[in-house]
């Protein structure tokens, strides 16, 4: 939670709550909270995913991927992207989670609509 702590602690001064508050949720509680937040769910599962791939090579690319596939696998009906987000997308039962097309092929397109 390091890298959105600031604003973990804004979100949950609206609430009355404090970071304690939130901590004490313990490791499964704060996990569901992620898991329940769209974009938070997808950022870290393909995230994850990434990292856990030791024969590729991590990219500086893959952080702007990641940034809009955690916009666009939640919140769109069908993305397009890189065959290798694809299978890591499905891989953590993204598509499923958000029912979302996931394609890396535009010509699959057709086949869709």
């Amino acid at each position: 939670t390091l890298a959105i702590q600031d604003e973990l602690i804004e979100a949950l001064k609206l609430y009355g709550k404090t970071q304690d508050d939130f901590l004490n949720l313990g490791r499964n509680g704060i996990i569901s909270v992620f898991e329940k937040c769209p974009t938070i769910d997808t950022e870290i599962a393909l995230a994850v995913s990434r990292n856990e791939q030791w024969d590729k090579k991590v990219k500086g690319n893959d952080s702007v991927d990641i940034a809009f596939l955690t916009v666009a696998i939640p919140y769109c009906d069908v993305v397009i992207t890189e065959k290798f987000w694809v299978n890591l997308a499905q891989q953590r039962g993204l598509e499923k989670k958000y029912n979302t097309v996931l394609l890396s092929d535009l010509n699959e397109l057709e086949t869709i609509l």
